[in-house]
């Protein structure tokens, strides 16, 4: 391995570093200001979710300026195109809304995502004092789908190949076969099935954390700051739950803008969904239902926070806040590698590939930290009111699950791997990443 002095520059980054530490920065001045003014959570959400989406689409904007331009060859079928892109968007639509019904699990967090997107027609209907919620929400909903379809219309004229996936399920809708370009299909479903099945959810978890935010005392939080009996490392034993709470909120937040903001126009579009089972699979034995169903039947350990917070109780606080430091400097990286695609992330997808920041270091900074964590946090291998064996089992139920992230991080390196800018910059981490800088230092040392 050549020295650290001589590392090459990295392949090119689709998001700069900067772009999501400026979004952050404003995601925290209106968390906080609303927070105070003890906001409802949808305009919470609102609020968050423009303040990561609105500088962040600026970046893209400018990024994407030589795109965003009309193609007067484009005009040709215009409109044989545009017909068969509202027919195909209105019936992923009308698919979406009967799963919704057919599915009572899946109905509690999409019905939150309509509520959520509906709020400005309920404070609009409450500050007019006219007419009914009903209606306003179909005005909403009007308005919406006016623009998504202006927005259509635009995109259609400014892409190179404006035959995509929404125009090929239109054509199959109906049944126009010399029309469906199949492969465009088949990615156009897996997209909506990403984005349907995760948005809802995200946007559930992230508003309950403003719920809890915004219901928290932070006077009483400062009190106990303020509070000379309190030492500070007691004072980081009390916070560990507001702390990873906050944490959990920011990652939220981005990764729920992301799932919302899949714009061709400003090239945060999907490029590739994966397109194996076995990715699928492991990807969705983390999340709901089926990770109650997979993980948390078979592979459940006993070490958990409770255990992780009573075991210090005899030990100097010294040591156990340096303990709750480590878990959240973990919980930090692994936040910070959401936060470093702006509004480009989304599981199962390729949008861009980052080679900064974290990913600099590691090519899945979230999985490792995040496995790093549960060992960190749970301590399954301290034997504290429990046998040996219970300590033994939860070692291997644990390291069962890391497997499943394991095997998830090979099936991303698989599907990203079609990219070529992700086969230079994995070769890049593999020669120049931290793995490999501390094998050349160790190698130095002995």
């Amino acid at each position: 391995m050549r020295k650290p002095f001589s590392i090459p520059d990295k392949p090119f980054s689709a998001v700069p570093l900067w772009v999501g530490f400026f979004s952050l920065a404003i995601f925290l001045g209106v968390l906080s200001y609303s927070i105070q003014q003890k906001w409802h959570p949808y305009v919470i959400s609102w609020c968050a979710s423009l303040s990561i989406l609105l500088p962040c689409l600026f970046y893209e904007a400018y990024a994407s300026r030589h795109t965003i331009t009309i193609r007067q060859e484009n005009y040709v079928k215009h409109g044989h195109r545009m017909l068969l892109k509202r027919i195909g968007l209105s019936i992923t639509i009308a698919i979406w809304f009967f799963l919704i019904w057919l599915f009572p699990y899946y109905r509690e967090p999409a019905t939150h995502l309509i509520n959520v997107a509906t709020y400005p027609a309920t404070v609009w209907w409450k500050l007019s004092g006219t007419g009914t919620l009903l209606q306003w929400q179909l005005g909403v909903g009007f308005a919406a789908f006016i623009l998504i379809d202006r927005y259509l219309k635009y995109t259609d004229l400014c892409l190179l190949t404006p035959q995509d996936g929404l125009f090929s399920f239109g054509a199959f809708i109906l049944k126009k076969k010399e029309d469906i370009d199949y492969k465009a299909l088949k990615q156009y479903s897996l997209q909506w099935l990403v984005k349907a099945f995760f948005l809802p959810w995200m946007l559930l978890w992230v508003n309950n954390n403003f719920q809890v935010l915004v219901n928290y005392s932070w006077s009483h939080l400062y009190s106990l700051y303020k509070n000379p009996q309190i030492s500070l490392t007691r004072f980081i034993l009390l916070e560990w739950e507001i702390a990873r709470t906050l944490l959990y909120t920011i990652d939220l937040g981005f990764a729920t803008a992301g799932y919302a903001c899949t714009l061709k126009l400003f090239n945060t579009h999907i490029r590739s969904v994966q397109s194996t089972v076995w990715g699928w699979v492991v990807c969705l034995a983390c999340y709901p239902p089926f990770e109650q169903m997979i993980t948390a039947s078979f592979m459940n350990y006993h070490g958990v926070e409770t255990r992780f917070l009573s075991m210090w109780s005899g030990t100097p606080l010294i040591i156990s806040a340096l303990w709750i430091i480590g878990a959240l400097s973990l919980l930090s990286i692994y936040t910070l590698a959401t936060i470093q695609f702006g509004i480009r992330f989304s599981n199962l997808t390729h949008r861009g590939i980052l080679t900064n920041g974290v990913y600099a270091l590691s090519k899945h900074p979230a999985y490792i930290s995040k496995n790093l964590m549960w060992w960190w946090i749970c301590v399954p291998f301290f034997v504290v009111g429990q046998g040996w064996s219970q300590a033994l089992g939860d070692c291997i139920r644990l390291a069962l699950r890391n497997f499943i992230y394991y095997l998830r991080a090979k099936s991303e390196e698989l599907h990203l791997s079609e990219d070529l800018i992700y086969r230079e910059y994995a070769q890049w981490v593999n020669q120049y990443g931290l793995l490999a800088r501390i094998k050349y230092y160790f190698t130095k040392l002995f």
